[in-house]
């Protein structure tokens, strides 16, 4: 032994092992510091949706608020809420305790609300324990997607500061005892673990520490070899020697694993806290902070939304050991016992508004790169109703599986594989705010979105720019109105393609008849007559100013719908009839907020004055005529009895169904047909009016609707039915019209 202890050659072994042993440590602490130091982690981007007010005068129904509270994730009692994320209804009055959120422009702490809804109207809004009044508050964004990297990890960063003792003490008392007394690794566990594992005969208990845990699943594999351990073990202890244990703890919360929800982990006690408990963590209680802490162990065991028993167990045990430390009271303890697991019906998610997130993503993607929306936990809030949305997808999917299941032609192409296919979009006209968005009917076997990239005729929902171009004075001298007299009688045009003979809808021709009957009737030839009267030019230029393609040419055609448009091109078009003449563009995000509040991006609703408020406001009674006694009359047989106005339009072998249709408040959009161009045999009236209507009924449930804003100038004149002439006695039957002062008649009927 001696001989060996002399040998030179001996300890220039030790000498290098030594050296290469020191060279390994310091190798790990230089892995450890570059990551701990750095960026820790990839924050996927959060996409939410609008919020909803909540002040007195609010319209809303008892339905449509409990549905979103429970979107939302509220859970409701049967008696008052006692803690964020809890509400109680009964007859009219509803309390509820908002949670948490940190907005754009404030960091919002919950409070109990109280309110009834009386007549469909929010009234008496007070705080639930100051009994003082509240003049606004909100339900938070819901949370619509992410965006993530490939690791598919769904995590949100927090601070240890904003998770509560109780979770803190329930992880460390259940994981690691010995966690602020041992330095990484604690032998005394090992032995402990190891001593419990020989007397039962099989592994019942880990000898790893919360560090070695936290180093596993932030710097190392899951593979379960000895080189690993030792790397775990010795990784364990330089972190123990460099940093604090808050530090350590904190990594470990945001680091965990919790379970998996589809294809993404579930990451952190944030992101464990909105998926089991749709709440924040600071607003945990005493038995939730139990069952989470229950759950590290095995999520797939003991997850309350896969084993309630063992998950019940788990936390009970843990709420004994908490009790048992003075963590809690007995008093807290004996009321935990009681709560209720969470239910997983209320907690998974959905692929939600799919088309709109794309749309949203390749805006972003013009000024974000996707690494940075990948890694940043960027934030956008966007401009859409969750609610209506909901709304909008349902009636899509239920009114063309109607029209399929009972027109033999669609239902035929079904049977051979065509599906019929509809879009719709809601947009507040005045801001261009994008409530609701379906790009189609099922975005996971065609992610083809209908609304922003289908190039198709609009058909005669491109009419009324034709009409507003005759009756604006600022674009035609002499003025057309509403009672002008337009011809429907055959008509043959010279064209580049031959002779053109324009045909209407009902194979008829109806002689001579009032602009307003013409618009409301859908009248083809007259309109065609009209635009010859006018000049197309005229028409190409009102069309281009109201946001359409600037391929429009001056084709007899034109004022057909012959040329191609998109859904959403045509819908920001029509935001200058129920915005008085000014036109909005369709605005999908409002703000992309960095994780420590700095707003990178804001968009601001931005009106343009483009047409005359008279000649909008004259524009608005003819097509509020189409639909109380025109072609969209059939709105009122699906039960939208609202005062608004509209357009139908059908294509060329009824290829296209469109119905364009507003209120002052409300503009939607709905389109169907065959994305392979065949024809459907739906007219507007048939194909889209109906999705509208049922759309329009449903978002539109208890909310009262003021009339389009009329002008100074306007003028109510009692004309002739027949002749569009003032009315006398005499004379067939009486109608009174709306003009813009100055252009009514002044020439009375003849009999």
């Amino acid at each position: 032994m001696f001989k060996v202890l002399k040998n030179k050659f001996f300890w220039y072994i030790i000498l290098l092992l030594t050296i290469a042993f020191v060279g390994y440590l310091m190798y790990l602490n230089h892995i450890i510091g570059s990551r701990f130091e750095a960026k820790r982690w990839n924050l996927p981007s959060r996409i939410y949706s609008d919020t909803f007010a909540l002040y007195p005068g609010q319209t809303t129904t008892i339905a449509e608020l409990k549905t979103r509270l429970k979107n939302l994730g509220y859970r409701e009692k049967s008696q008052s809420p006692e803690e964020p994320g809890q509400f109680h209804q009964q007859d009219e009055t509803f309390e509820i305790f908002l949670h948490n959120f940190d907005y754009p422009h404030e960091n919002f702490i919950g409070f109990p609300v109280i309110f009834q809804i009386q007549n469909k109207t929010i009234t008496n809004l007070r705080h639930l324990t100051t009994q003082e009044s509240v003049t606004l508050t909100h339900l938070e964004p819901e949370l619509i997607a992410s965006i993530y990297d490939d690791s598919m990890e769904n995590r949100t960063f927090v601070a240890l500061n904003h998770i509560p003792r109780m979770l803190t003490e329930a992880v460390i008392l259940i994981e690691d005892e010995r966690f602020y007394t041992h330095h990484g690794v604690d032998p005394i566990g090992i032995l402990r673990a190891l001593f419990k594992n020989i007397t039962s005969g099989r592994v019942v208990q880990g000898g790893s520490t919360l560090t070695q845990q936290m180093v596993k699943n932030f710097f190392l594999t899951h593979e379960k070899t000895l080189l690993r351990k030792i790397n775990e073990a010795f990784m364990a202890i330089i972190i123990d020697f460099r940093y604090s244990k808050e530090e350590v703890i904190e990594v470990y919360f945001n680091e965990i694993y919790f379970g998996q929800q589809g294809t993404t982990s579930i990451t952190g006690v944030q992101e464990a806290c909105r998926y089991y408990f749709s709440k924040d963590v600071s607003q945990l209680t005493a038995s939730e902070a139990a069952m989470l802490a229950g759950i590290i162990k095995a999520p797939g065991i003991y997850s309350p939304f896969i084993n309630t028993t063992k998950a019940k167990e788990r936390r009970d045990l843990i709420l004994k050991k908490l009790e048992a430390n003075h963590v809690i009271t007995k008093q807290t303890y004996q009321r935990a016992l009681k709560q209720r697991l969470p239910r997983k019906g209320a907690k998974t998610q959905k692929s939600r508004a799919p088309y709109f997130i794309d749309f949203i993503r390749k805006q972003l993607k013009e000024n974000f790169p996707a690494s940075i929306l990948k890694s940043e936990g960027l934030r956008i809030f966007t401009t859409l109703d969750m609610h209506w949305q909901r709304i909008a997808e349902k009636t899509v999917n239920e009114h063309l599986a109607k029209l399929e299941q009972g027109r033999p032609l669609l239902k035929k192409n079904k049977a051979q594989g065509l599906e019929l296919e509809g879009a719709l979009i809601a947009l507040q006209p005045k801001t261009g705010f994008i409530r609701a968005y379906v790009g189609g009917k099922n975005y996971n076997s065609n992610q083809f979105d209908i609304l922003s990239q289908a190039k198709r005729q609009p058909g005669s929902t491109f009419k009324p720019f034709a009409y507003l171009t005759a009756i604006d004075p600022e674009q035609t001298n002499p003025v057309f109105t509403a009672a002008s007299i337009l011809v429907d009688e055959p008509l043959k045009m010279k064209t580049g393609a031959g002779l053109w003979k324009p045909n209407n809808y009902d194979k008829k021709f109806h002689g001579y008849v009032r602009l307003r009957e013409s618009l409301e009737k859908s009248y083809n030839v007259a309109t065609v007559w009209l635009a010859e009267e006018i000049g197309l030019e005229k028409i190409v230029a009102t069309a281009k100013k109201a946001g359409m393609n600037e391929d429009l040419k001056p084709f007899p055609s034109l004022v057909l719908g012959a040329f191609e448009v998109t859904p959403l091109e045509l819908a920001q078009a029509y935001t200058v009839f129920p915005n008085n003449g000014q036109q909005s563009k369709p605005i999908a995000i409002r703000r992309v907020i960095t994780p420590d509040g700095q707003i990178l991006e804001k968009k601001s609703f931005n009106t343009k004055k483009l047409f005359s408020h008279d000649a909008i406001y004259i524009m608005n009674k003819l097509m509020q005529g189409v639909t109380d006694h025109g072609t969209g009359v059939a709105a009122r047989a699906y039960g939208f009895d609202k005062l608004a106005a509209g357009k139908t339009g059908t294509t060329s072998e009824y290829r296209d169904a469109w119905f364009a249709g507003y209120t002052p408040d409300i503009l939607a959009l709905a389109w169907t047909g065959y994305k392979t161009n065949e024809t459907t045999n739906l007219s507007g009236a048939s194909g889209a009016l109906p999705l509208w209507a049922l759309f329009m009924k449903k978002v539109t449930e208890g909310k009262q609707y003021r009339d389009f804003t009329a002008t100074e100038n306007i003028v109510i004149v009692p004309i002739d039915k027949k002749t569009g002439l003032l009315y006398h006695r005499s004379c067939s039957e009486r109608l009174d019209e709306y003009f813009i002062e100055g252009t009514q008649p002044t020439e009375y009927c003849h009999k």
